[in-house]
Order: C-alpha cells, then sequence, then structure tokens
C-alpha cells in the first residue's frame, strides 16, 4: 500500500496529543482522513451527472473532567489544529459541567496495525468514459423491451483512507475501498398502470472487479422485462398468507428490526432524537425469544467485503463478530467503548463506534449483522421452501418500509412479487405489503436455506443522530420462509 500520511503531519498529530494532556485531558484521540467518493449515473440515452467528491480534515477528541469534547478541522496548519485542540477542550469541560455521571473509557492495550480492503483492481484507475459506455449499454438493454419507457443506472465508488492516534498509544492505519452498482427500470402496463423493476447489487468493500461481475448490461433486458410485467400483474391478494423472501428483500428487514433495534444506545435512552428508542431492555438479554430456532444473527465487523468491515473502529477497539439472536433468543446488543457497561459488558464493548467522516465524533453504529444460513447438507433449497408453501407470495427486493419510533410494528413493500400456490410459483402481482410486530414475525420463521443461497446485500445510506452522519452495514441472509403473515389490507 503507498504511504497516504507523511511523516510530518504524525509528528504534528503526536503532538497534539501531548499537549492535550499536558492541557488537561485524561484522555485524547485524532483521526485524520482523506474521503474520496466518485458516482457516474446515466438515465436512458443520457450521462446524468458525474460527480467526483474529495475532502481532507482534522477531528479531535479529548476527555476532560468525565466529560467529552470534539473539534474538527480541513485546516491542517500548527495554528489552526492547536486552537481545534483548544475548543475541544472547552466543549469537554462545558460537557463535564452538566453530566450526572463521568464518562466510562475503560483501558485498551495500545492498537498498533494497518487494515487495508481486498481490492482486485482500484475502481479509480478505470475510465470514467468506460463506465458510462456500460452503463448506457445497460439502459439502451432495458429500454429494447416493449413498454420499458424509463431507466436509469448508476456506480458508486468510495474510498477512504484514516489515520488514528490515541494518548493511550494506538497508531492505526486503514483504507477502505466502496462499491456499489445500481440498475432501476419503470414499466407502463397497457391499462396506463407504471411499476419499476431494479437490479439490487449488494454494495460492499471490494475492488471494481464487482462491478464487472455484476453484468449490469446482462441484466437489463430481464429487469426492464419485468417492469413491463409487473405494470401488468393484478393487485396482491390479503390476508394471512406464507411468505418466502430473498436475501436482498431481507436486508433491509434485518436492518430496521433488528439492526437498529439492538443498538445498545437506543436501549438504554441515548439515542432517541433520530429514528426513536427501542422496545428491547437490558433485561431482555438471554430471556427474550426474539425469534424462532431458525433465527440466528450475527453482530460481525470481521465479514469479507462487508460494507462495516474493517480493523479498528472510530474508538480504536479492534473488530469482532458477536452473538445477537441464537436459535431465537436474545444475545445480547452492539455497543460502544463507552457504552459496553450499560449491559454489563467487560472490557471495551463490541467495535460499533462509527463516524462517517473526520468532520464528525464516533457513535455507536449498527455492524454488519447477518443471519446465518441453515448449515450442513440437508439444509433446505429456496425451491424446498418454496414446494412447503400451499397459498403465499414470494418476495424479492427492497421497497417501502415503516416502523414505528421502537423498532417494533412494522410494514414492508418490496420490489418484485410472484403467487406460490401448492408449492409452485406463478404468476407476478404488481404490488404487496405485509406487516407484523417484530417478535411475532421472527418467531414465525420457518425455515432459512443453507450457504449456497446466502447472498451479502446491505444498506449503504443508514442515517443517525443529529447532526445526521451516514452509516453502511451488510446484512446478509439466505431465502427464507415466513408462516402466517398478515399480507394486504384485511384484518
Amino acid at each position: 500500500m503507498p504511504e497516504v500520511f507523511s511523516l510530518s503531519i504524525d509528528e504534528v498529530l503526536r503532538s497534539l496529543l501531548d499537549d492535550a494532556l499536558v492541557k488537561g485531558a485524561q484522555y485524547g484521540d485524532i483521526r485524520y482522513g482523506k474521503y474520496r467518493s466518485q458516482t457516474v449515473s446515466v438515465r436512458d440515452h443520457l450521462v446524468e451527472s458525474i460527480e467526483d467528491d474529495a475532502s481532507e480534515g482534522v477531528g479531535i477528541r479529548v476527555l476532560v473532567d468525565g466529560g467529552w469534547g470534539f473539534a474538527s478541522t480541513p485546516d491542517l496548519s500548527p495554528d489552526v489544529l492547536n486552537a481545534t485542540l483548544l475548543r475541544a477542550i472547552e466543549v469537554a469541560k462545558a460537557s463535564a459541567s452538566l453530566r450526572p455521571e463521568p464518562v466510562s473509557w475503560p483501558d485498551l492495550p495500545p492498537q498498533v496495525g494497518r487494515f487495508e480492503t481486498p481490492v482486485k483492481e482500484d475502481p479509480f484507475t478505470v475510465p470514467i468514459q468506460e463506465r458510462i459506455e456500460m452503463l448506457l449499454a445497460t439502459t439502451e438493454a432495458c429500454l429494447s423491451q416493449e413498454g420499458c419507457f424509463r431507466a436509469t443506472a448508476e456506480t458508486f465508488c468510495g474510498e477512504e483512507n484514516r489515520r488514528f492516534f490515541s494518548t493511550q498509544g494506538c497508531d492505526i492505519t486503514q483504507k477502505v475501498v466502496r462499491l456499489s452498482p445500481d440498475l432501476m427500470a419503470w414499466g407502463k402496463g397497457r391499462d396506463g398502470k407504471v411499476r419499476t423493476r431494479g437490479y439490487q447489487v449488494p454494495p460492499l468493500t471490494i475492488g471494481y472487479e464487482h462491478i464487472r461481475q455484476a453484468d449490469l448490461p446482462g441484466n437489463g433486458a430481464r429487469v426492464g422485462r419485468e417492469a413491463v410485467e409487473r405494470a401488468n400483474a393484478p393487485q396482491g391478494p390479503s390476508g394471512k398468507l406464507d411468505l418466502v423472501l430473498d436475501p436482498a428483500h431481507l436486508a433491509l428487514t434485518i436492518h430496521e428490526s433488528i439492526g437498529h433495534a439492538t443498538e445498545l444506545d437506543r436501549a438504554c435512552g441515548w439515542e432517541a432524537d433520530f429514528a426513536g428508542t427501542s422496545f428491547l431492555k437490558t433485561s431482555d438479554i438471554d430471556t427474550l425469544q426474539y425469534g424462532s430456532k431458525w433465527v440466528n444473527v450475527q453482530g460481525d465487523r470481521t465479514l469479507p467485503h462487508g460494507q462495516s468491515t474493517l480493523g479498528w473502529d472510530d474508538d480504536g477497539v479492534p473488530v469482532t463478530e458477536f452473538k445477537i439472536i441464537e436459535e431465537g433468543v436474545f444475545r445480547g446488543f452492539s455497543s460502544t467503548r463507552d457504552s459496553a457497561y450499560l449491559q454489563g459488558e467487560e472490557g471495551a464493548g463490541r467495535a460499533c463506534g462509527h463516524a462517517d467522516s473526520w468532520a464528525n465524533t464516533p457513535i455507536l453504529r449498527i455492524p454488519n449483522v447477518w443471519l446465518k444460513p441453515t448449515p450442513g447438507p440437508q439444509a433446505p433449497t429456496k425451491d424446498d421452501l418454496v414446494a412447503s408453501v400451499k397459498r403465499g407470495v414470494l418476495i424479492q427486493g427492497r421497497g417501502s418500509f415503516s416502523i414505528d419510533q421502537q423498532r417494533f410494528n412494522f410494514q414492508f413493500g418490496g420490489d418484485a412479487f410472484w403467487e406460490i400456490r401448492d408449492g409452485k410459483v406463478r404468476g407476478m402481482y404488481s404490488d404487496v405489503t405485509y406487516r407484523s410486530i417484530t417478535t411475532q414475525f421472527w418467531n414465525a420463521c420457518d425455515g432459512v436455506a443453507g450457504e449456497d443461497d446466502w447472498l451479502p446485500h446491505g444498506v449503504r445510506n443508514c442515517g443517525k443522530g443529529q447532526p445526521s452522519q451516514q452509516g453502511q452495514q451488510t446484512h446478509g441472509a439466505s431465502w427464507s420462509v415466513f408462516r402466517g403473515i398478515q399480507v394486504g389490507d384485511a384484518n
């Protein structure tokens, strides 16, 4: 890996930390970051936009008298950095005067090392013109289908170069590369009804090889054709039906009803301003039957190519994996270095501290949260799950959703829907929604397919905090079946 950070900047940042201790801080850390993102978007036969954004700066966090202070700057001159440190100390002192109790900050052995996303092809070396031609070929394939009148396609590439120092001896370098292709087609039915169909490729930390393997042009005609088929399809049914859900659809369901619900700060009332709290309590650990025996969910920042995968979190804690749900039983929350004690957790927590840039302070964020496939050669397949359904709906992809402020009552749509009758997939529906309560829904899970059906879909724009920060998480899953779920408008 080529050197991104110069020795002179390292020396300046270490000197600032020494000054922080002299000025009364019990602890301090500095995050220096260089971020770049590039998005190429086309619509129909036209290039809609080419965005190339970059930012660079330093965030300084200090713990003074038991209170946090944070300040940041894009100006790397020594005078401005010193002033930024003083501002962080002032904020910490003001914060300490208002805190009912000091911040909990467990000791951690000095962390020194480097992490880098495994990349075969650097996305920023691929010519823009090549990407444009690929995307236009994709929309052209969609529009070749009769009744498909609109198509959009996009590639997103991101790179994060991070440097982390602390007064406890941390010296960490990390480089994270993010890739996400996308495709959407609009179809018009014979009666004028318009519906969409997407090709939802997992967003991952990986190189440009991911976009090549996704083969957007090769999927364009299918996506355009299915958009028109959906526009001509009848409305979905109502009543209590069985659902067979694909990994792309389950990614959002997992994110909203498990990922956010099992953030420790929500459960303990630390986070309520943005998207609410959680129905869970710390007393639910090891007692609440969150789901059926099929439901085994991991929190995991070590998952290969996961969007939340790296070597250390933004508190300098080495990443790990941990059980959230085991055979349906709730086992614990995602936590950070300063919140772990809230669930009686020893040590520095579960490495879920994340800041979306150098300009923001770390907060607790959902890690990669994924549903384990059923192990072994006897695991059911997608076809086995479909064959077990007498009357139901097969749902693919993400669509609309709504969930209450405690992550308990929800409604989900999807991207495409098919009737299942007598164990076989029949014709398409234009629209289907289902609703449930989180624990009832996951206890209705009656089968999860094996490893061959597991895919690492996820969310690339999860908002949290005020001011809002964006997070990215992978929520892998296999095809799964759920029994007796309320579909449509029937009571």
